[in-house]
């Protein structure tokens, strides 16, 4: 089962990493036929088989079968889903931006699918990008963010002037129950 999980962790990694649906519905397949244990998860004691998964999680009975034919036969890749474009900084789009854009035209599909990376992706993140430096801090924005601050400073003094003013009220009915009782005690 182990060798299930780890093919088809590669397997996921592999085709995440070129904008291929597996995400989610392959973690919950791993899970249920017990090859989770790489997430350092003590495996449950039933063991379930492909039929079930398929039918928990919606993926195809084949496409699993396949996913662990693939594994077994050692088919896979071993990519990280750290090469996934959704997991890049803005940073290290930036240098894709910048290196895709210095190649000539023929050259650039070549250096997109080295990377795993789709043109529209380029596209996607110039936009990103220019958004993020045309976007200037606007004044009103600090200034709701100054009284926003200011709010939530007023009430925390609020809220310990509350806290003394009833510990006051509470020892003001004390010292009269004691003065209370002191004035009877006297007087018998």
């Amino acid at each position: 089962m182990m060798q299930r999980a780890r093919r088809i962790e590669s397997w996921t990694s592999r085709h995440a990493s070129t904008g291929w649906f597996v995400s989610e519905k392959v973690n919950a397949a791993m899970w249920s036929l017990q090859v989770h244990d790489f997430r350092n998860v003590p495996e449950t004691p039933e063991s379930r088989s492909v039929t079930e998964v398929s039918r928990e999680t919606g993926i195809n009975y084949q496409t699993i079968k396949n996913w662990i034919k693939k594994y077994e036969t050692g088919t896979f890749d071993d990519v990280s889903t750290e090469s996934c474009p959704r997991f890049l900084t803005a940073k290290e789009k930036y240098q894709l931006l910048f290196d895709a854009a210095g190649l000539k035209e023929d050259e650039r599909g070549g250096f997109l699918r080295e990377r795993g990376i789709h043109s529209e992706h380029l596209v996607i993140w110039d936009q990103e990008l220019r958004e993020m430096i045309e976007k200037k801090p606007d004044p009103k924005d600090q200034e709701l963010k100054a009284l926003r601050k200011k709010n939530k400073e007023l009430e925390k003094e609020l809220l310990r002037k509350e806290k003394a003013l009833a510990e006051a009220a509470a020892l003001l009915v004390l010292k009269k129950k004691l003065d209370a009782l002191t004035k009877e005690h006297e007087d018998a």
